[in-house]
C-alpha cells in the first residue's frame, strides 16, 4: 500500500511563548537546577548538609519541579505538527488536553468537520468534533494555504461518514479556487470566462450544493471538477449512499439531430459499462436526461487520485509507479478484450484513483467528453495524455496504451508530459533505468505504428521490470 501521511505544520502564538520561556529559563532547568539538586543529594547523602533532612527535601521536590516543568515545556512546544494518514490523526501534545488526552485518534471517530467566522464573515476556525464529546478548534491562520487544502482533502477521503457543514464545504472550493488562482471570481464568472474560451456564450453553469434531481433521489453534496461543457458532482442517493454524477450539457445552439445522436450514444455506452464487472473498475449505476443535462451515475471510492498524490509528495519511486502500472495495463486489456472492445480514452492521474485498501480504480470513461466532442467537433481532454489518433477522432486500444505512457511519466517525474510526442523520464530523472524509459517512450510513441501494439505486451514489459532495479548510479553522483 503506498505511503500516504502528510504533515501540517501548526503555527500556535501560545507555542511561540512557551518556546521563549523555555529558552529564557534554559540556564536555571537545564543547569543551575540538576547541579544544585545534586549538591543536596550529596550532602543529604553525606551528612554534610547545613539544613535539616525536611528543608532539604523541600528543596529536592522544587528543584524537580523546575526541572521537570522546564522540560515538558520544551517538549509540548517543540511538538507542533498534526500527522494526517489513512489510518487517523495524530495531534501536537499542547492539544492534549481539548483532546481529553487522546491525540491519536482514528478516522471513525471524527463525528463533524466545520468552520466558524469573525465578525467580517471570514473563516477564523476549522472545528473537529469527535465521538467522544472533545471539540478542538484549530486556528485557520496557523495553517498554510496548501496545507489546509490537503487537510480537508484528507478529511473527505478517509474520514466519509463525518457530518460536513455547507459553510464547509464553501469555504474548501474557495481554497480550492484561490490555489489555482481564481479566488476573486464566482463559480458563475468561472464558467463564462471558461465556455466563452471554448465556444460561444452558452447558460450552462454548475450545480448548486443541495440541489435535488430526479426527484429527490440524487442531492448535489458539492463539485469536485468543471471544464468545458461538463461537471462533476459528490453527490447523495437516496439520502444513504454518495455517489458521483457527472453532468454533461450541448450548447444551446446544437442541431437536434445532432444532439440525438449524442445522446443515443451516451446512453448505449453507460448501458454497456453498467454491465462491466473488473475489480479495477468504478461502478455505473445510473443514467438519465433532466432539464436538458444528460448525467452518469458512478460508484464512489474513497482514496485519492494520483495527481493530487504526485502533487502531495512529488515523483513516485520507479517500483511503486511499476505495481500501479501493472494493475492499471490489467484493467485496460480487460476492457479491450470485450466484445467489441471498450476504449477508456482517458486513462490519465485524474482518472486514475488508490484506494483506501491499496487497490488501483480506473474512474470516469469519458462518456460525456466524447459525447461533447461527437456533438461539437471540438475536443475536450487533457491533451498532454491525449493519442495523436484520438484527437482526430479515430480512438483505439493503442490511445490508452499512449495515456498509460503518459500517466507513467507523470508518476516518475512529478510533471505533466509534453503532449503529441514521446515521453522521456529520464531526460527528467537521470537516475531511472534505461529500459524503463524505454517502455514509456514506446508507450508514447507518435505513430501508431511504433507504439507498443497490445495491452497485454505492455503489461508483461511491465512485470519483467519489477524484477530488475529501475535506478541507475548517475556518474559523478
Amino acid at each position: 500500500m503506498p505511503e500516504r501521511e502528510l504533515s501540517i505544520q501548526y503555527r500556535n502564538p501560545a507555542r511561540r511563548i512557551a518556546v521563549a520561556v523555555g529558552l529564557v529559563s534554559l540556564p536555571f532547568w537545564a543547569f543551575f537546577g540538576p547541579a544544585t539538586l545534586g549538591l543536596v543529594i550529596a550532602g543529604i547523602a553525606t551528612g554534610l548538609s547545613p539544613f535539616s533532612m525536611g528543608v532539604a527535601a523541600v528543596a529536592c521536590f522544587l528543584l524537580l519541579a523546575i526541572i521537570c516543568g522546564g522540560m515538558m515545556t520544551m517538549a509540548f512546544s517543540e511538538d507542533n505538527r498534526i500527522l494526517v494518514s489513512s489510518e487517523g490523526l495524530t495531534f501536537p501534545m499542547m492539544m492534549s488536553l481539548r483532546l481529553r488526552w487522546k491525540r491519536n485518534r482514528v478516522w471513525s471517530e471524527l463525528l463533524k468537520v466545520d468552520v466558524f467566522t469573525d465578525d467580517r464573515g471570514c473563516v477564523n476556525r476549522l472545528v473537529l468534533t469527535f465521538r467522544d464529546g472533545s471539540v478542538l478548534p484549530l486556528r485557520v491562520a496557523s495553517v498554510e494555504a496548501a496545507a489546509l487544502e490537503q487537510f480537508l482533502v484528507a478529511i473527505e477521503l478517509w474520514a466519509p461518514e463525518a457530518e460536513r457543514s455547507i459553510a464547509l464545504s464553501d469555504f474548501q472550493s474557495k481554497l480550492q479556487n484561490r490555489s489555482v488562482g481564481l479566488d476573486s471570481l464566482s463559480y458563475t464568472k468561472i464558467w463564462e470566462e471558461e465556455l466563452g474560451r471554448r465556444f460561444s456564450a452558452t447558460t450552462f453553469v454548475p450545480l448548486e450544493p443541495d440541489r435535488l434531481l430526479q426527484s429527490g433521489k440524487y442531492k448535489i453534496v458539492r463539485q469536485i471538477a468543471f471544464g468545458g461543457f461538463s461537471a462533476v458532482y459528490l453527490a447523495q442517493r437516496n439520502d444513504l449512499d454518495m455517489v458521483i454524477l457527472k453532468q454533461a450539457v450541448l450548447p444551446p445552439e446544437t442541431d437536434e439531430k445532432v444532439r440525438s445522436a449524442a445522446e443515443h450514444h451516451l446512453r448505449r455506452e453507460s448501458e454497456i459499462l453498467s454491465r462491466l464487472d473488473h475489480p479495477g473498475i468504478v461502478k455505473i449505476f445510473d443514467f438519465f436526461v433532466e432539464e436538458g443535462n444528460y448525467y452518469l451515475v458512478m460508484e464512489h471510492v474513497s482514496g485519492q487520485d494520483l495527481r493530487q498524490l504526485v502533487k502531495q509528495h512529488g515523483a513516485q519511486a520507479p517500483g511503486r509507479v511499476l505495481e500501479w502500472a501493472e494493475q492499471i495495463a490489467t484493467t485496460l486489456e480487460f476492457l479491450h478484450s470485450q466484445t467489441p472492445p471498450i476504449v477508456h480514452r482517458d486513462a490519465s492521474p485524474d482518472n486514475i484513483v488508490i484506494a483506501n485498501d491499496g487497490t488501483v480504480r480506473l474512474i470516469d470513461f469519458g462518456a460525456s467528453t466524447e459525447f461533447v466532442t461527437n456533438a461539437t467537433g471540438t475536443i475536450i481532454g487533457k491533451q498532454a495524455y491525449t493519442a495523436p489518433e484520438q484527437l482526430r477522432g479515430k480512438a483505439c486500444g493503442q490511445s490508452d496504451i499512449y495515456a498509460l505512457g503518459a500517466t507513467m511519466y507523470f508518476c516518475l517525474t512529478g510533471t505533466d508530459p509534453l503532449a503529441l510526442s514521446a515521453s522521456h523520464p529520464r531526460q527528467v530523472i537521470q537516475e531511472l533505468s534505461q529500459p524503463l524509459d524505454e517502455l514509456v517512450s514506446a508507450c508514447t510513441a507518435f505513430e501508431l505504428a511504433d507504439r507498443v501494439p497490445t495491452m497485454a505486451i505492455v503489461k508483461t514489459r511491465l512485470h519483467e521490470l519489477q524484477d530488475k532495479p529501475q535506478a541507475v548510479k548517475v556518474r559523478g553522483a
